[in-house]
């Protein structure tokens, strides 16, 4: 019976819910200082329950650019999972950018930042 019952709990616990996210914040990977003509890498990171499954997710920038809907596989045991947003600038000026990242599935939620772009 014991074996029965940790082989049941095993699958359950492997199977029987389904993955939720929990939590997410997004932010640039690095400050980005006064760098002109540069690519900022901008950080999802998003906590679940560590089930496994696939999330759906879509950037929106306050630039008015919005991404396709972006899937990401989630193993079992993956408690954090990062996405990110590529977001490139070019010329002379200073620019307050906003990146915000809705998830649609499982979990429907929404995360924003921003940071400020500035070349002199």
């Amino acid at each position: 019976m014991a074996v029965v019952g940790g082989v049941a709990g095993v699958l359950w616990w492997r199977f029987g819910d389904s993955l939720a996210v929990t939590s997410a914040a997004v932010a640039p990977a690095q400050p980005l200082g006064a760098a002109c003509d540069t690519t900022v890498d901008v950080v999802g990171v998003l906590q679940t329950n560590g089930r496994a499954g696939t999330l759906r997710y879509q950037w929106v920038r306050n630039d008015g650019q919005t991404s396709d809907v972006l899937e990401q596989h989630a193993a079992a045991g993956e408690e954090t999972i990062s996405v990110h947003l590529h977001w490139t600038f070019s010329g002379k000026g200073t620019y307050q950018a906003e990146a915000t990242l809705n998830v649609l599935a499982p979990t429907a939620m929404q995360a924003g930042g921003e940071f400020t772009y500035s070349c002199s």
